[in-house]
């Protein structure tokens, strides 16, 4: 759910003291982050309300608030991981940047970045500020996607038509329903809580932060594993996603047809 602008591991010295960071700018765009997902909820639990003749409903507002206190705890769990593990090992890094994206994003945000002035002095530093963001993201969204599938409704389904959510099914994800709600009937399905999507959102953005690529966290995981070889693993990681993004399109094409 981030994309740390940090430069890659030097033999530098660490910085003996790490200036205190601004904060005013962080936090305006965390109050606006916060707006945009509430909006993105609400329009989309309203929808929902007025399918069934409820519209703005008081409950249409307590969901838009579930949702937004979801995708920004795992969210904010996410970024301060990365920030709590910069200043242990002294790297001069900025509170988080959180991106407001109403409508246009499922989820009201493109998450948050964190940018790390200078060098990160080690490679241990670098997998250590690279996991710590996802790793504390994941403890808040697996109880969040528990808590929130066991409130969920178990409904009839019809067909994509009835405008119910799909998640993907993912090896977590199908863990966790097997275990959580096991007995859901033939010809029925979970209606999600804003919980349980927003905790799945929030999983679903930490797998694809984690792609060995760029700086996306996964990137900075891998350099710092594997050093200068990354760079290879990288450029076959983008053909291998090129060719599954094809054969993806193509199936869907030929199903259509």
């Amino acid at each position: 759910m981030s994309n740390a602008d940090a430069t890659r591991p030097s033999s530098a010295p660490p910085a003996s003291s790490v200036p205190k960071p601004a904060w005013r700018l962080n936090a305006i765009l965390f109050v606006a982050t916060m707006a945009a997902v509430f909006t993105t909820g609400l329009a989309d639990y309203a929808a929902k309300g007025e399918s069934v003749g409820l519209g703005m409903s008081h409950a249409t507002y307590i969901k838009a608030l579930q949702f937004v206190g979801t995708v920004m705890g795992i969210l904010f769990a996410h970024e301060m991981g990365h920030y709590i593990a910069a200043r242990i090992h002294k790297v001069d890094a900025s509170l988080p940047f959180f991106i407001p994206m109403p409508i246009l994003s499922p989820f009201g945000t493109m998450g948050a970045v964190i940018r790390m002035r200078g060098t990160i002095p080690t490679r241990r530093a670098l997998l250590d500020i690279g996991a710590s963001g996802p790793l504390a993201g994941m403890v808040f969204a697996i109880p969040l996607y528990i808590w929130g599938v066991q409130h969920s409704e178990i409904v009839p389904f019809s067909g994509p038509a009835d405008g119910m959510v799909e998640l993907g099914e993912s090896v977590l994800v199908k863990a966790l329903d097997h275990i959580f709600v096991p007995n859901v009937p033939e010809g029925m399905t979970v209606n999600y809580s804003p919980v349980a999507f927003g905790a799945w959102g929030g999983m679903f953005v930490t797998m694809i932060n984690l792609l060995p690529l760029g700086q996306l966290d996964g990137g900075h995981v891998a350099y710092a594993l594997f050093g200068p070889r990354q760079d290879k693993i990288a450029i076959t990681v983008h053909r291998a996603m090129l060719v599954f993004f094809g054969v993806i399109v193509a199936g869907h094409v030929m199903r259509d047809v």
